[in-house]
């Protein structure tokens, strides 16, 4: 006998959808029922953002291109395995080069720019959280 295999082919989960234009569209239900819908398939990333591309109508379907995506989360600590160290000119603040080559390290007090400390002080920063100052 000839056996044949048997492919199971799961259809793409869909959602019930939601038109905010129709008089008796209830958002607070479609999104309860929704997330119970998304949480038991386990949707997110890229299928989530197509199962809600077919269930979002008129006005609700636009949104969906407004969305930024998440960023990559930012180790708490920037010494941390992996961070990258971001140094600037204490002088000017300025990041695309380090004080030895800032053209206004040796200009008086009174013509640094706002904020910025004159003279030959090393002071860097990492990242934007933290200062670190050798005098």
């Amino acid at each position: 006998p000839c056996y044949k295999e048997s492919l199971k082919v799961s259809s793409p989960t869909r959602l019930v959808n939601f038109d905010p234009d129709e008089p008796e569209a209830d958002v607070v239900n479609w999104c309860t029922l929704s997330e119970m819908i998304i949480e038991q398939k386990k949707l997110d990333g890229v299928d989530l953002i197509l199962t809600l591309t077919h269930s979002l109508k008129a006005r609700a379907a636009t949104c969906l291109t407004k969305i930024q995506p998440a960023k990559p989360e930012q180790s708490p600590h920037p010494w941390a395995p992996g961070s990258r160290l971001q140094v600037s000119c204490y002088v000017c603040g300025d990041a695309s080069h380090v004080a030895s080559g800032c053209s206004m390290r040796y200009k008086k007090k009174n013509d640094t720019a706002p904020g910025a400390v004159a003279g030959p002080t090393r002071d860097f920063n990492v990242c934007s959280r933290a200062s670190v100052c050798y005098r």
